[in-house]
């Protein structure tokens, strides 16, 4: 009698050497339009303590589970003819923003890994 063959296991797909560049994954960004990117870049590290992972400009910096890409205004482009990106004109109107959670706030300003808080 043959014995049952064992249940095949799914492969899994291989993992990159740097998260930034992945193989079979997916990876997620927020793009930022500045007008200043290297003002955005010192937030982005000496603030919220991200870390450059390209640049100088575009300037992707990698933030917990996150990547932030942050470029100046510009286009059309080949890829995208109709879109011009551009910043806010009226800085009281946005259409997206990024939301960061830490499990105390306080604490974060407290041990400086958010900066001073602005008031």
């Amino acid at each position: 009698m043959a014995e049952p063959a064992e249940p095949s296991q799914p492969s899994q797909p291989s993992q990159p050497s740097q998260p930034w560049q992945p193989s079979q994954q997916m990876v997620v960004g927020t793009f930022i339009v500045s007008d200043d990117v290297e003002r955005s870049r010192r937030f982005s590290t000496e603030v919220l303590g991200g870390t450059v992972v390209f640049g100088p400009v575009p300037t992707n910096v990698a933030l917990a589970n996150n990547f932030i890409i942050i470029n100046s205004a510009g286009g059309p482009t080949d890829d995208k003819p109709t879109i011009t990106l551009e910043t806010p004109r009226d800085p009281d109107r946005v259409s997206s923003f990024l939301n960061i959670r830490v499990p105390d706030i306080h604490a974060a300003y407290a041990d400086g890994a958010l900066g001073a808080p602005s008031s």
